[in-house]
């Protein structure tokens, strides 16, 4: 009925410094959910994260590994055949054969070069099927014959041998015929364009080219004779500078006609204005701007006025020597009057000087002055535009004939190059020797082994590869130590449990399953338990059918064996699972002694000696919004004075509202996981438990096959027989009075009330 296994329990001791009453950090952190500073998980290294995901799939991933590099390797190296490579050597002499003297080839290494594509071109190998050698070796198969062609034109290699005669040509094939076959007849398909281009159809090309050559000459020579002819009247080609020369003059003659013009309409205005009875006498201050005597007189004047003014405040106004000085005033002032009529009949009028500043005299004599040399610079002007158009006109015609020449130039040096090439090619007929001709082709490469060794590695690599995709993909909890460690924050695995039958008849499986939850219990007492006043546990998992309920069951009864009095508290409202499996048929329950029930009246006696549960009662999962944490703390508060350790029973954490604040209160939370869960459901679990400040003590691995009991560490074996399908019933589908498997082992252990 079963498999006999050699199973080893794991023996995780821990200390903790003496003294240490709580786990957790004064600020409420959890330091470690074993009591103890955890240092940051390990990262994993990438040979132990391929271990992981390779693991239960490793004798299917070797076989498969194995197939695929045989058939990878075969397959690699059947594709492979040896190359053969035929090799050519062509020469082209330097010089072109002419009958007054060899002359050396121009541009002859750019001609050799354009030769060597030339060669390899697609003109070159269209020809190539008409060669005689090609044909014999084809006949009329087409199909074969433009396979070789296409093989031909992929394996085809030329170069120019720089300093040198030659040309190389190599072709590779599969077939050694075939490469020898196609090398000589490329070469003479080549032989054949390149006698070709001495044929008949150059002449015209080259009278063409001639014919251009001759014309550009003469473009050329006839903007030439219009520059010198231009250079000879001004002495030089450059007009430019001329011409900015000549605009600089005209700018100053303008400026200057402009001025004197000015000058002009002023003394024309003011002479009409007297004509016409206007103006008047003009005033001595006016007439001191153009005559210095009476400047100077006047002057005098101002000061003489000016000293009286200073001796009247001195004497007062009717002292001798003021009257004398103010008498000698008036003398002065009718001298300068008699002097300012006498300029006034020579001066029709004072206007403003334009040319030199300050003012003008107006004369008779001076509007003919400036009419006259109004009209000269009017002239001057006119003349010096005429040759200012003139010198632009003829600068332009220099600049187009200079762009005429350079057009010419770039011209005639493509058209001469052009020339020199074809009466190269019409003169080098014949010149083309073959110095081989790749009758013997050699084996140039056998990559049959590389491909193989390749074939095998990718063989052997996908299925590896595909298996890794597979572990990545697999984000359940198939063994013990993916609920511990790194996978799971540093929370720390408190113990394993095996996969039991609901009926367990086999005294060896029961002695493994009741070792493992007192291995779990003494982790808990070690680590977790308070040293003064009751413990209490909360025991949840990420969903329903990890087996919470039936580690609590089982906890229990090895805390009541241990001789602690220890509570069963059944806080899951859905499933009701500690009540349903102790038979317990009480009205009264958790929702009563969260409204303030007596604990002695809701709680109720087993037939296990200190071991009491308070059951569910009457309620449902509506009276989940009694749980709020103030009502928690103070029950918990009530049940701490009268147990020793309290364990409740919760619904699943992320699925229940009644588990949050009793996990949030109790002293420690145990995770559940059953193997098969889902990684990330667990995860969110851990950080929703993180995020309310919950205190988790370490998680316990459910349903684990014999392999991780064979792996987990200890020293101690026991032959026991794996379960080898998982248990899939319900809480709610047991009888009740059904406690289950697990706890049937630990209540028929014998564990008693052993020193623990």
């Amino acid at each position: 009925m079963s498999n006999q296994i050699v199973t080893h329990f794991p023996q995780q001791t821990a200390s903790r410094p003496n003294g240490a009453i709580d786990v957790w950090n004064q600020n409420g952190s959890q330091t470690s959910a074993l009591g103890f500073q955890q240092p940051a998980p390990p990262t994993a290294s990438p040979v132990a994260t391929v271990q992981r995901l390779l693991r239960g799939r490793v004798l299917l991933a070797i076989v498969l590994a194995g197939i695929g590099a045989v058939v990878g390797g075969a397959a690699g190296y059947m594709s492979q055949a040896p190359t053969y490579r035929s090799i050519a050597l062509l020469e082209i002499s330097p010089m072109i054969p002419i009958v007054e003297g060899d002359r050396a080839i121009p541009y002859y290494q750019q001609f050799m070069t354009s030769q060597a594509f030339t060669l390899a071109s697609p003109q070159v190998l269209e020809k190539v099927p008409e060669v005689d050698l090609w044909k014999k070796k084809f006949g009329n198969d087409k199909a074969a014959s433009d396979a070789a062609l296409n093989q031909l034109g992929s394996g085809l290699k030329t170069q120019y041998m720089k300093g040198s005669f030659n040309i190389s040509l190599q072709v590779d094939n599969d077939d050694p015929q075939i490469a020898s076959v196609a090398t000589q007849s490329l070469i003479k398909a080549y032989a054949e364009q390149y006698k070709s281009t001495a044929s008949g159809q150059l002449d015209n090309k080259l009278k063409a080219l001639e014919d251009k050559l001759r014309n550009l000459e003469s473009v050329r020579s006839t903007s030439q004779s219009i520059i010198d002819q231009l250079t000879s009247t001004y002495g030089t080609s450059n007009l430019e500078g001329m011409v900015k020369s000549t605009q600089s003059e005209l700018d100053d003659i303008r400026r200057e006609l402009r001025n004197w013009d000015n000058n002009y309409k002023a003394a024309t205005q003011a002479m009409e204005v007297l004509r016409a009875g206007g103006g008047g006498k003009i005033p001595v201050e006016e007439l001191a701007q153009i005559d210095a005597g009476i400047a100077q007189e006047l002057t005098r004047f101002r000061t003489r006025q000016v000293d009286v003014q200073l001796l009247i405040q001195q004497l007062g106004q009717n002292h001798p020597r003021v009257k004398q000085m103010q008498i000698e005033v008036g003398v002065m002032q009718r001298a300068i009057e008699e002097a300012a009529d006498a300029r006034r009949k020579e001066i029709k009028a004072i206007v403003p000087n334009f040319v030199t500043g300050g003012s003008m005299a107006v004369t008779d004599g001076m509007l003919r002055t400036l009419e006259t040399r109004v009209a000269a610079l009017k002239s001057d002007v006119d003349e010096r535009e005429r040759r200012r158009s003139t010198i632009a006109g003829d600068a332009g015609r220099i600049a187009a004939q200079q762009t005429t020449i350079k057009t010419a130039d770039a011209d005639l040096l493509e058209v001469r190059e052009r020339l020199e090439k074809m009466r190269f090619q019409a003169a080098v007929s014949g010149e083309l020797k073959v110095m081989t001709n790749g009758q013997f082709p050699s084996q140039f490469s056998n990559k049959k082994m590389m491909f193989g060794l390749l074939g095998a590695v990718a063989g052997a690599g996908i299925p590896v590869a595909v298996l890794l995709m597979l572990g990545l993909l697999d984000t359940r909890f198939r063994y013990s130590d993916d609920a511990a460690g790194n996978s799971m924050s540093g929370i720390p695995l408190l113990g394993i449990l095996p996969n039991l039958p609901d009926r367990l008849s086999d005294p060896a499986q029961a002695s493994i399953a009741a070792h493992c939850v007192h291995q779990i219990r003494t982790m808990l007492q070690l680590n977790a338990m308070q040293r003064d006043g009751a413990s209490v546990f909360s025991i949840t998992s990420a969903s329903s059918g990890d087996g919470k309920t039936s580690l609590a069951l089982a906890l229990g009864l090895s805390f009541a064996g241990s001789g602690s009095r220890t509570l069963l508290v059944d806080a899951d409202l859905v499933g009701g699972g500690l009540t349903t499996r102790l038979g317990n048929a009480s009205q009264l329950g958790i929702i009563d002694a969260l409204a303030g029930a007596a604990i002695d009246d809701v709680a109720q006696p087993t037939d296990v000696p200190d071991l009491t549960l308070l059951p569910i009662g009457n309620a449902q999962a509506y009276h989940a919004g009694s749980f709020s944490p103030p009502a928690v703390r103070k029950l918990l508060a009530e049940l701490r004075n009268h147990y020793e350790v309290v364990i409740i029973d919760t619904g699943p954490v992320m699925g229940s509202i009644e588990a949050t604040p009793i996990c949030a209160s109790v002293d420690g939370v145990v995770l559940t996981v059953a193997r098969g869960q889902s990684r990330p459901l667990v995860e969110r679990a851990i950080a929703h438990l993180q995020s309310i400040s919950a205190r988790i003590c370490g998680v316990v691995f459910n349903r684990a096959q014999h392999k991780d009991f064979e792996q987990s560490i200890g020293a101690i074996s026991i032959r026991s027989a794996a379960r080898s399908t998982v248990n899939g019933t319900g809480h709610n589908a047991r009888q009740p009075g059904d406690i289950g498997a697990v706890a049937k082992a630990v209540a028929t252990s014998g564990g008693g009330r052993a020193d623990n």
